[in-house]
């Protein structure tokens, strides 16, 4: 008969929890490092993120496997809690993106404003047709309008969705590599 203290219901969550919220603050971190350094939005800060990702989900899934699970761990098992550990994080670095945005509001609409210009300055080059042209200006103008009259919470929101893209693409890759099956499973 199975003793009540030999069944160990193994969760991810508690790991979850623990690892997101680090990461949530590695984020933060690093989002007020680039931020005083006047680059609160760029290619650097965004790979940086990916980065910062793919280390905490390697060492998240490494851990589980190693001191909860005895050494072996399922693609799904490393999915889920790479999964897991991605959106705590997020939702911690949403919150504090949505309280930096309220103290700091127009610094954000600025380089949102700045980065709508480039991207659509870099296309209209491509673009020789007048009528596109005037259309495209006149969905510039109205994405500014639309950029001033963000709330922070919608900020916030916008970049746990922005976060979103990063986390399920390497939360499916990672435990690709870092699976590993019990030989004895079987036995």
């Amino acid at each position: 008969m199975i003793q009540d203290s030999e069944i160990k219901i193994l969760s991810p969550m508690k790991s979850a929890l623990k690892w997101g919220l680090i990461l949530g603050l590695s984020e933060v971190v690093t989002h007020l490092f680039f931020y005083l350094l006047g680059k609160p939005i760029t290619g650097i800060t965004t790979l940086t993120y990916i980065l910062l990702l793919l280390a905490f989900f390697i060492f998240v899934i490494q851990n589980f496997r190693d001191k909860e699970l005895g050494g072996f761990i399922s693609w799904s098992e490393g999915f889920r809690i790479a999964l897991l550990t991605g959106l705590f994080g997020a939702l911690i670095y949403m919150a504090y993106y949505t309280i930096l945005v309220t103290f700091d509001k127009q610094t954000f609409i600025d380089a949102s404003i700045e980065q709508l210009t480039q991207g659509v300055e870099k296309m209209k080059q491509y673009i020789s047709d007048e009528e596109a042209l005037s259309k495209i200006d006149d969905g510039i103008a109205e994405g500014i309008e639309n950029l001033k009259m963000m709330t922070p919470l919608k900020f916030g929101m916008n970049q746990f969705a922005k976060s979103l893209f990063a986390i399920i693409p390497l939360a499916l890759l990672v435990p690709v590599f870092m699976k590993k099956k019990d030989p004895n499973l079987f036995n």
